[in-house]
């Protein structure tokens, strides 16, 4: 191959030193869009694979002079004359090159200050300190149930009952329209811990007669408030503590029996019909435990004797749609509780003392 005359030298740019990225991503471009030419042989066709490529010198020039130079008025610019080059062997100078960059530490920046509009000429005041954060809400308070039965319960006195209810972190208030057959009448106020005492079906539970308990039963109620609670419940509802009339042996007209109808879940209701599966009784009897809230309460307060008597709708059918929970002052002690049956006494009482105090 002849070598080029001094003026092709001249026209012809040889990338020999170390370019950087950008020249050579420059060059590239160059040759792929803007009509990059082969060396030709005479015949005009490149002589092989491994020629090289080059642009036409200054393309677009007005005046165009065999040493390399423009003819323009004023004197002679030199004008841009490059070497192509193929893809493969710009990828190969590219990738011998060893670019780093060395980021310049950047002095620390603040933090824009922000101050309050003022009106023109008004001189800025001093930055107060910022408020202290509020305290975030504390989660409802777990029911404290006391470690008494249904015999200790029963003997407490006003004073002692209120000291137990405040332990355990119930508000109530004395009920001062309460029938003067409760001895020890009070409203609950508030939940009991997570859950909340609910009176069914009434317009005006503030007022309600049937809303006052005896502050005993209150106590006896909070083991199985804590099991609706850990049920994942939030309400338990009933129809009645305090009733007027009935029978003289009735819990009811002492405030100390309650009728417990449903629980609560957000918007669901869940009665004792839907929940309580029938033979309940039978099964704590044998030492297994209930599925449901109302069984379990049943079978837990038969055994750990958190009331006197537990009626339920395997008793009779009174009962088939709620649990009838109770304090007998008047009961012999120690005492078992009576849980009824089908007309007939769980527990070890004598037939003599099966009734229903209901």
């Amino acid at each position: 191959m002849a070598r080029p005359s001094t003026d092709t030298r001249r026209n012809i740019v040889s990338v020999r030193s170390r370019p950087s990225i950008a020249y050579v991503v420059a060059l590239v471009t160059a040759a792929a869009f803007s009509g990059c030419a082969p060396a030709t042989s005479s015949t005009g066709f490149p002589r092989g694979p491994g020629d090289a490529w080059r642009l036409d010198a200054a393309p677009g020039c007005a005046g165009r002079r065999s040493d390399g130079w423009s003819a323009r008025p004023g004197g002679p610019v030199p004008r841009a004359a490059v070497r192509c080059v193929t893809l493969a062997e710009a990828a190969a100078r590219t990738s011998r090159l060893a670019v780093t960059a060395t980021p310049s530490a950047a002095p620390p920046t603040k933090a824009p200050r922000h101050e309050p509009a003022r009106a023109f000429g008004e001189r800025p005041h001093a930055s107060a300190a910022p408020p202290p954060s509020e305290p975030p809400p504390h989660a409802p308070r777990r029911v404290a149930a006391p470690a008494l039965d249904a015999d200790a319960i029963v003997a407490l006195g006003p004073a002692e009952c209120r000291r137990v209810l405040e332990a355990a972190g119930v508000e109530v208030q004395t009920a001062l329209d309460a029938p003067e057959s409760v001895a020890q009448p009070v409203r609950v106020e508030g939940a009991i811990g997570g859950v909340e005492l609910r009176l069914a079906w009434s317009r005006d539970p503030a007022h309600d007669v049937h809303a006052v308990f005896d502050c005993r039963l209150v106590v006896a109620l909070l083991p199985a408030v804590a099991l609706v609670e850990a049920a994942g419940y939030d309400t338990l509802e009933y129809v009645s503590a305090t009733r007027r009339g009935g029978g003289r042996r009735s819990m009811h007209r002492l405030g100390l029996a309650a009728d417990l109808v449903a629980v609560r879940k957000g918007e669901g209701r869940y009665n004792v019909e839907t929940l309580y599966r029938r033979g309940g009784v039978e099964r704590c009897r044998r030492g297994s435990m209930p599925r449901d809230v109302f069984g379990k309460m049943l079978c837990r307060g038969w055994r750990e004797r958190w009331f006197h008597t537990i009626l339920g709708p395997d008793h009779d059918r009174a009962h088939h749609d709620h649990l009838h929970v109770d304090l007998a002052p008047h009961r012999k002690r120690p005492s078992t509780p009576y849980v009824g049956l089908r007309g007939a006494s769980a527990g070890d009482l004598p037939r003599s003392r099966r009734r229903d105090p209901s």
